[in-house]
């Protein structure tokens, strides 16, 4: 019996570990999608290029100036305004 009630314990330990952990990368995954999406209409703004919108993504403008200062982040160019280089090589 004591067995089972210590075996019990770890079994609800790893329970609860393995939840919270699910719940902190849903949060992540969330952020990251986000920022995505964020990167996605800064990019088409400055280069001109509209894609169009998948469906149910009716955001008004109002709604997401209002997430704006939550999903904040620092782009690299501004911090390198030389630019950057990237390689391609041919096959």
């Amino acid at each position: 019996m004591d067995l089972a009630q210590t075996q019990q314990k770890r079994w609800e330990r790893a329970l609860q570990h393995e939840r919270a952990q699910r719940a902190r990368l849903e949060e992540t995954v969330e952020a990251l999608a986000k920022q995505h999406h964020t990167l996605e209409r800064k990019c088409q703004n400055k280069t001109g290029i509209a894609s169009p919108e998948p469906a149910g993504a009716e955001n008004s403008e109002e709604e997401e100036g209002e997430d704006d200062d939550e999903n904040e982040f620092f782009d690299a160019i501004s911090e390198h305004p030389e630019g950057f280089a990237i390689p391609v090589s041919g096959s």
